[in-house]
């Protein structure tokens, strides 16, 4: 150990020892005194939680929230028996609490995040509006982690505590996350009902953006039914909202969404200008996490046309936004998609494993969706391959996977890949073995 090692090492080691010396009280008021000398630092602290008219708690960025989290533990440990600040450092706990999950999540950091918001929830100075919130996110978070149903019992416990307390606001919230996480479990019947509800509490409250993402979530779910023209409707009443909201973020989740539901021909041109403009608004955003998707699904398109060069270079930054933000739930379905890619251009050892690192991501999250398709294209990559005992195993699970979910316009045309490679293999439809 040099010099300078062993002087921290050192010094490290007294000042614990000096701590642990103090008395109880003694060192929780030197950790309440931190919190205030930390504030004081930031002219003051960020002003008290609160609930607006709707019931929702908008939390505004502050300078103090890199330091949210170590500013709530401080809080924690100034409270001792008889402090008549007890109250105060309760109330900046959970004020810190809240801030430190909101900066996690906002920067990707998923797991951290849900720890924090579950400690919010769990707080006996949390009030009703925030702790359906603090749920809510919670539950959100364990969808993105592949926990949906954990997410699912959380979601609809924040909307029971809504709904109890006439929290409107935050009961069309619960209800819109909670439609979400029903389809993806494989609950298309309950999700839609689920997403109706949701859009008529959302417009009680007057809940314009929420109302928003609902109806794109509903367009989401006529364009796997087959009602294109119906999604179209829908995802352009949502573009209205967004728009009349000066909402850049949704006005560009909603164009994301659009343009493949336009994109058929005759609409080729238009579909890439949409694309375009999609593109354009989510950076202008900072909206990482879509903007990636979106440069799948060009991605795909490019593919389709034969551009196939262009097509694994928009792959390719694709997977490297998803692996920054951590969204593995879109890098899988990368992973599957650029794997048809591979396989395209003659790269069979690279395709195979592409699938491979796909399904297992599917698995791991629970992504009920994309593991059906992926088991689909698998099974003819398999099926090329001369494998067809194999082929048809994979394909049969990922036809019923797909009609789990009521995804009728993707099984069509899984079925239909299916029956023209097995005409091309000489062997049986997959669908008529028994």
């Amino acid at each position: 150990m040099d010099a300078e090692s062993a002087y921290l090492f050192r010094h490290g080691l007294l000042r614990e020892a000096a701590y642990q010396l103090q008395i109880p009280s003694d060192r929780a008021q030197l950790h309440a005194l931190a919190v205030r000398v930390i504030e004081s630092v930031f002219d003051g602290p960020p002003p008290p939680l609160a609930s607006d008219a709707r019931g929702e708690v908008p939390v505004e960025p502050h300078a103090l929230d890199s330091l949210a989290e170590e500013l709530a533990l401080h809080a924690k440990m100034g409270q001792s028996p008889g402090n008549p600040e007890n109250e105060r450092l309760r109330a900046s706990e959970v004020l810190y609490l809240m801030r430190a999950a909101n900066w996690a999540n906002d920067r990707y950091h998923f797991s951290r995040a849900l720890q924090l918001f579950e400690a919010v929830a769990a707080h006996p100075n949390t009030f009703a509006e925030l702790k359906a919130r603090a749920l809510r996110e919670a539950g959100w978070l364990h969808y993105v982690l592949g926990r949906p149903d954990k997410a699912r019992a959380l979601l609809d416990e924040s909307v029971t505590l809504a709904r109890k307390r006439g929290i409107h606001g935050q009961e069309g919230k619960a209800l819109g996350a909670l439609a979400f996480v029903l389809s993806e479990l494989g609950h298309p019947v309950e999700a839609r009902s689920t997403a109706v509800e949701a859009l008529k509490v959302q417009r009680a409250a007057g809940a314009r953006g929420d109302e928003a993402r609902t109806l794109t979530f509903l367009a989401n779910i006529a364009t796997k039914t087959g009602g294109k023209a119906e999604a179209e409707k829908l995802y352009l009443e949502a573009l209205d909202i967004f728009r009349a909201l000066g909402d850049l973020r949704g006005e560009g989740f909603a164009l994301a969404n659009l343009a493949p539901t336009v994109d058929r021909p005759g609409r080729e041109a238009e579909a890439d200008a949409i694309y375009r403009q999609a593109l354009e608004l989510l950076r202008k955003a900072g909206n990482q996490r879509i903007e990636a998707i979106v440069l799948g699904n060009m991605a795909a398109k490019r593919e389709v046309a034969g551009h196939l060069e262009e097509a694994e270079r928009l792959y390719d930054q694709a997977l490297a936004i998803h692996r920054e933000v951590g969204n593995l739930r879109s890098e899988g379905f990368a992973l599957g998609n650029v794997a048809a890619l591979y396989e395209k251009t003659g790269r069979m050892e690279l395709a195979e494993a592409a699938f491979l690192q796909a399904l297992e991501i599917h698995e791991k999250i629970k992504a009920k969706w994309s593991l059906g398709v992926h088991r689909c294209d698998f099974a003819l990559f398999k099926l090329r391959q001369g494998l067809r005992l194999e082929a048809g195993v994979l394909w049969r699970l990922g036809a019923a996977t797909l009609q789990e979910l009521g995804d009728t316009v993707e099984l069509s045309d899984k079925q239909r890949l299916m029956h023209e490679a097995c005409n091309k293999a000489g062997a049986p439809p997959f669908d008529r073995e028994t």
